[in-house]
């Protein structure tokens, strides 16, 4: 399971149909419950400069990045199907609660929440996965976090000046690293890489798979956009495409928790006036 530094040709047309479907709905806003478009110079800026600084990490974890432990995990396929199978659930459920088909978000989470102990229970495979982090490892991953990191902070404070520190709870940071952080990483990162290559797929197109998926899931958060919502999930697809190439390339998925955590972490400490 081991992840070339060379993108192919399928990994370079995914990243550009992603970057132009996420320049593409930078121009959406929603007005009395109507999507329109309306092009805005600042907000463009902005999605370029977190876009291509997504890309530019991209490459940098694919040709730099670490490796803390080449051990190959195989885990038993028909735990891993059925694993699968119940992911597919999940987001299909999701998806159906975006595009207004159900209207019960704690119903949603709590499905989330059932899915998720299913899950570790039908595989028993969590304490088998690589953990391993070693302090190069950490120094890349904090090197990778602040890249991203300014490139949402700096540009939204030099176009807009409406941002400011909030001060965050310890309680808050350790929710963020167990939910999303740890339980999206296990979940994508962990289950479905592994039970996909499982199916002895290409390692590029399993990377691939999971990052739409792990878009997918994140379609709730524009339900208001109908439709448009697919398209907008495309920064998200292609943050999963980093955090599995990360795991792919460094075999830590201790890393991807702990990535993952840090940019959700940047946008909780950043407020909006």
């Amino acid at each position: 399971m081991n992840l070339k530094s060379k993108f192919s040709l399928s990994e370079i047309i995914f990243i550009i149909f992603l970057s132009c479907a996420d320049l593409i709905v930078s121009f959406l806003y929603i007005q009395k419950g109507t999507v329109h478009f309306s092009f805005d110079f600042k907000f463009f800026i902005l999605s370029t400069v977190h876009l291509f600084a997504l890309i530019f990490c991209i490459f940098i974890i694919r040709i730099y990045c670490p490796t803390v432990d080449n051990t190959n995990i195989n885990p038993s396929r028909k735990k891993l199907f059925i694993s699968f199978i119940w992911l597919l659930l999940l987001v299909a459920v999701i998806m159906l609660y975006s595009l207004n088909y159900l209207v019960n978000e704690k119903l949603i989470t709590g499905i989330m929440i059932m899915l998720m102990i299913i899950f570790i229970v039908i595989t028993d495979k969590i304490k088998n996965y690589n953990w391993k982090l070693n302090f190069h490892l950490f120094l890349f991953i904090f090197i990778i976090s602040i890249i991203i990191g300014i490139s949402i902070v700096i540009p939204r404070y030099f176009l807009f000046r409406d941002i400011y520190l909030s001060k965050i709870a310890i309680k808050s940071v350790l929710f963020i690293f167990i939910h999303p952080a740890l339980s999206e990483e296990v979940l994508f990162r962990g289950f479905l890489i592994h039970g996909l290559n499982s199916l002895n797929l290409n390692i590029t197109y399993v990377n691939m798979i999971q990052s739409i998926l792990f878009g997918l899931m994140h379609l709730n958060l524009y339900k208001d956009f109908g439709w448009w919502s697919l398209l907008m999930v495309s920064i998200q697809t292609l943050s999963g495409f980093l955090y599995g190439s990360l795991y792919l390339k460094s075999k830590s998925l201790t890393a991807c928790v702990l990535l993952h955590g840090f940019c959700d972490l940047i946008g909780l400490s950043i407020s909006y006036v």
